[in-house]
This record gives structure tokens, C-alpha cells and sequence, in this order.
């Protein structure tokens, strides 16, 4: 893999495609495509640099009638993701909703406080 480097105002990320090779080996015949590889790159508290997954920015939500919803992510099926959440104390409840289709079915992870 060849990485290049872009950065936006405040990261700078290193990043390229790891291809698929015939047999599943180094010396294989390329084949088109792969897989995209996405690296955060900063700088340690000791001043060496150091690789990261890329972070996210946080998302607030908040709605007059209570229900609000936001796509956080489009990810292909075998993406592993972390999801963190910091609830109000007036919040009752909340879900997750994965692999949506175009007619809004998703399979739907609900948790429930008190009552």
C-alpha cells in the first residue's frame, strides 16, 4: 500500500487502498479494488507521532415534542463501529437502528429507563 497525506485545519491523515491480490497472498496478481485504509495522524504528549482511527465530531440532539433522530453513520454491513452516549436526566429512552432500507425498515435496538 501507497499511502498519501490531507490534511483539513487542525488533522492531518495519511491514506490509501490495501488491494486484493490473487490467492489472498503478497506476491498474487493484483486484482481491482480492496479496501480504503484511513489513518488520524498526532503528535504524543512526547512529541513522537503516532496513527489513529479518525474521530468523529459529537451531535446533539433535541426536539420540542421529545423525539429526535439523526443518521450518524452509512457504513457497509461488516463495519465495525463505537457508539457513545451521554443522556440527559430527562431522557426515557432511546434507540439504534441498523441496516435501514429505502422504505424505512431497520432493525431497531431500543433501552428504556425507569418508569
Amino acid at each position: 500500500m501507497r499511502a498519501r497525506s490531507a490534511a483539513d485545519h487542525n488533522h492531518r491523515y495519511l491514506f490509501g487502498w490495501v488491494p486484493t491480490k490473487q490467492g489472498d497472498t503478497d506476491l498474487g496478481a493484483w486484482q481491482w479494488g480492496g479496501t480504503l485504509v484511513v489513518h488520524e495522524v498526532y503528535q504524543r504528549l512526547d512529541r513522537s507521532l503516532g496513527v489513529r482511527i479518525p474521530g468523529t465530531e459529537p451531535r446533539s440532539l433535541s426536539a420540542a415534542d421529545g423525539q429526535a433522530s439523526i443518521v450518524v453513520a452509512d457504513l457497509p454491513a461488516d463495519q465495525l463501529f463505537l457508539v457513545t452516549l451521554q443522556l440527559t436526566a430527562h431522557a426515557r429512552s432511546f434507540a439504534i437502528r441498523l441496516f435501514e432500507n429505502d422504505l424505512g425498515t431497520a432493525y431497531a435496538f431500543t433501552v428504556r429507563g425507569g418508569e
